[in-house]
């Protein structure tokens, strides 16, 4: 297909703007490799170092084109991202509302990881930004992105030993680099009575007596409900315990 045919046509502009975004993807013609999938179609691919300068990107007979005609969109940042915290394994960053934490399946540039400020990351090339954990769409916040896989893993560590009943002892790793002064994380290990990760939500909560009733106001108190531990999705709630596994959930609802 080409881009450079009517460059100013409508239809033309439209094709690049879902290229830029990462609308469009392409899976090149059988034989294919093992769970070889469809991947994004980008400007890199055109060779295109601005958007007034592209070349033609050949698709074979028996292509696999999938494109996602209306992406969503999300508000471009009024300003940068706000870094609140920052050191060679990770940052603490201010998450603006509205705004996706990580790439969406039509939109691979409006979110958190695209915005984040490259220049925080290790010198030397090869650490990308990740995120441990995530935040709804809408929802603002302190977020952590971890310079790489190193910190990750260990951040992913804590949050499974954080229940007070976990391992004693986990073993962990840090990412090395310049001016780093305190031992490596491998030499250190995490007890689980002093990990004290939690999770702390502030919401509004709302309550439906029944189908099809209005809803009203959740009484003030607090209420509890266990979680089923399971790796996979989605989780089972329950609204008392079944096991002597299952992981309390608790909600204070501070006013009504």
């Amino acid at each position: 297909m080409s881009l450079t045919d009517n460059p100013d046509d409508d239809a033309t502009q439209k094709a690049r703007e879902l290229i830029r975004i990462g609308a469009v993807y392409a899976l090149p013609p059988p034989p294919h490799l093992p769970n070889q999938k469809p991947r994004r179609i980008t400007n890199a691919d055109y060779g295109e170092s601005s958007s007034s300068s592209l070349d033609d990107y050949t698709l074979q007979p028996s292509t696999y084109l999938r494109i996602h005609h209306n992406p969503r969109r999300f508000p471009p940042l009024s300003k940068p991202l706000t870094v609140v915290s920052t050191n060679p394994y990770y940052t603490v960053i201010d998450k603006p509302p509205l705004l996706p934490c990580h790439a969406t399946v039509d939109n691979n540039i409006e979110n958190v990881l695209s915005y984040f400020p490259k220049s925080l990351l290790p010198p030397g090339g090869g650490a990308e930004p990740m995120l441990p954990s995530r935040l709804d769409t809408c929802t603002s916040g302190l977020l952590i992105v971890s310079h790489g896989h190193n910190f990750l893993r260990y951040y992913n560590s804590l949050l499974r030993a954080k229940t007070e009943d976990s391992a004693k002892a986990l073993p962990v790793s840090e990412p090395t680099g310049v001016g780093i002064s305190r031992p490596p994380m491998a030499n250190r290990r995490v007890v689980g009575e002093n990990i004290g990760v939690k999770k702390i939500y502030r919401c509004i909560s709302l309550i439906r007596p029944s189908e099809g009733s209005e809803f009203t106001a959740l009484p003030t108190g607090n209420y509890t409900h266990y979680l089923v531990p399971t790796i996979g999705s989605p989780k089972t709630f329950s609204p008392t315990l079944t096991s002597p596994s299952d992981l309390p959930c608790s909600l204070t609802v501070l006013n009504s």
